[in-house]
């Protein structure tokens, strides 16, 4: 009789007194099965390589990070988004964003505020309650800032983006 495999499932923590309602998952984005998951990355540049999950994720799209960090396709430039719907199976999400970090020799933590906003606008835009997260700034190579330095300024770009959507009503 053979022995049931038994998958560790991620581990889940509850922010409080969020902004609005936040679980930390402590998974991959490569594996994460969602309707939207998110992630940035640097400048396309040869000082700017993929490490850790990143390089999982080119992995499971068959190297299609690599094939769109190009100057005429994903720049990386702080802002710049690019929508991916990968084949179905290839990947964990259904959808794929991708976010421009910009030039990851003078990243500063500040720059998430425009990705939180950029997050919580085009997941609404999408229908998409629940999406995924993955900063990726250590798998892209920067390493001087603690999670809890971006996780802040994530957060801190989800209430502008509010007031932005709400004043344009």
């Amino acid at each position: 009789m053979g022995r049931a495999i038994v998958f560790a499932q991620p581990a889940v923590v509850e922010i409080p007194n969020a902004p609005i309602p936040m679980q930390v998952l402590a998974q991959s984005p490569a594996e994460t099965t969602t309707d939207l998951q998110v992630i940035c990355l640097f400048r396309s540049s040869p000082v700017n390589p993929l490490h850790g999950s990143l390089i999982e994720t080119n992995e499971k799209l068959k190297g299609l990070l690599d094939r769109i960090r190009t100057p005429d396709l994903f720049r990386g430039e702080l802002g710049e988004t690019l929508l991916i719907a990968p084949p179905k199976g290839s990947f964990g999400a259904e959808r794929l964003l991708i976010i421009g970090l910009g030039d990851s020799q003078t990243f500063s933590p500040r720059r998430m505020q425009l990705v939180g906003e950029i997050l919580y606008t085009e997941a609404a835009r999408l229908g998409v309650a629940h999406p995924f997260f993955a900063p990726a700034i250590l798998d892209g190579g920067v390493t001087t800032f603690t999670t809890g330095q971006i996780a802040e300024q994530v957060t801190l770009g989800f209430p502008a983006s509010r007031r932005h959507r709400q004043s344009s009503a």
